[in-house]
């Protein structure tokens, strides 16, 4: 069941799963996300979600990064 925290700590789940949290800020995360299902589960989605994206898309930036910087090389 959702409570009058939850909209807040959903809030904070995108900085904490990139780690822009203070250790303070985590804490109150993660202790909120311990006592309340419903947050938790939306937690573990995004997390996987982000963990399927970021699978997917470091081969592209890889390559992103190695044509940019054949590039500079050849401007300079």
């Amino acid at each position: 069941m959702m409570s009058q925290d939850c909209p807040h700590m959903r809030e904070q789940f995108g900085p904490l799963i990139d780690g822009e949290l203070t250790a303070d800020e985590r804490t109150m995360v993660e202790a909120h996300v311990r006592e309340c299902a419903d947050c938790r589960a939306v937690l573990e989605t995004l997390e996987s979600l982000h963990g399927q994206l970021t699978a997917t898309l470091q081969p592209l930036r890889q390559r992103a990064a190695a044509v940019a910087d054949r590039a500079v090389s050849h401007w300079e």
